[in-house]
């Protein structure tokens, strides 16, 4: 009897030092979390990215943009919004981000670093405009949250390219209104227009020619990945142009059709060379 109690006592007795030294490592991997995400933000906020804890890495990004102004930051944490589709995050994040003073400059090196990556030409396609891109995904995010007013606001602040080039198409930010069930705006399209519909509309015809136009004159002098960068374009335009059509009571532009039609077939035939 005396030796079970002794051997039940010396089992206790080995429980409390293992117990105290999983509880002191566990304070200190606590202490050691705490300190690099304040004293190393970024460097830490990599390391979170990287193990999958994102939204994690999201707020440090942010707190170091906070200290630091590292404009890198704020992209970071805004392309974590936009991976995860996060509309409010996307809100905050860019209009944090559009209005630093290096916005303009960052975007340009953005593109510059986009032509240097070895991909295929529709995903290439795709990366040659980083400041379209997030303007666009900032209004896709605007009219998730029900902003729809705003959005088309701010996508009426810039202004369409009516002479594009196969390189430099300039943005165009009225694509998102254009859905299967009309162009958004509906009882404040007039209101936010102020009897610009007519000059909106020109405008989008002007630019839509002018992209077939420059489309058809490079189609064999520049790269592939600008040949369907231009393609995609036309397809968006010319698919806003009918939405807005039919917004105004109007039939799709036949015409427009056609040549979506025949942009198609010369894109396939284009990727398939």
């Amino acid at each position: 009897m005396g030796k079970e109690i002794k051997k039940n006592y010396d089992k206790k007795s080995g429980f409390w030092p293992v117990f105290i030294t999983l509880v002191v490592v566990a304070v200190l991997v606590a202490g050691a979390w705490c300190l690099m995400a304040f004293v190393l933000p970024k460097t830490f906020a990599d390391f979170t990215y990287s193990i999958g804890m994102e939204n994690y890495a999201q707020k440090l990004y942010v707190r170091d943009w906070k200290t630091s102004e590292d404009i890198n930051s704020l992209y970071s944490a805004l392309n974590i919004a936009i991976k995860n589709n996060d509309s409010d995050n996307i809100i905050e994040l860019y209009e944090l981000f559009s209005s630093d003073n290096e916005y303009e400059n960052f975007v340009k090196f953005i593109d510059a670093e986009n032509l240097k990556i070895d991909e295929s030409p529709l995903i290439k396609a795709s990366l040659l405009n980083e400041d379209n891109y997030l303007k666009n995904r900032y209004i896709s995010a605007l009219i998730c949250e029900n902003k729809i007013q705003k959005a088309f606001e701010f996508a009426l602040q810039s202004e369409i390219n009516l002479s594009p080039n196969c390189k430099d198409m300039g943005n165009f930010l009225f694509g998102n209104f254009a859905t299967n069930q009309g162009f958004l705006l509906k009882d404040n399209f007039d209101v936010v227009l102020d009897g610009r519909t007519t000059s909106l509309l020109t405008d989008f015809y002007t630019y839509f020619n002018a992209l077939v136009n420059e489309f058809e004159k490079d189609y064999n002098n520049v790269e592939t990945f600008y040949i369907v960068s231009v393609g995609n374009r036309i397809q968006l335009v010319g698919n806003t142009i009918n939405s807005l059509l039919e917004e105004l009571g109007q039939e799709k532009d036949s015409q427009i059709n056609e040549k979506l039609s025949e942009i198609n077939e010369n894109l396939s035939t284009k990727l398939m060379d």
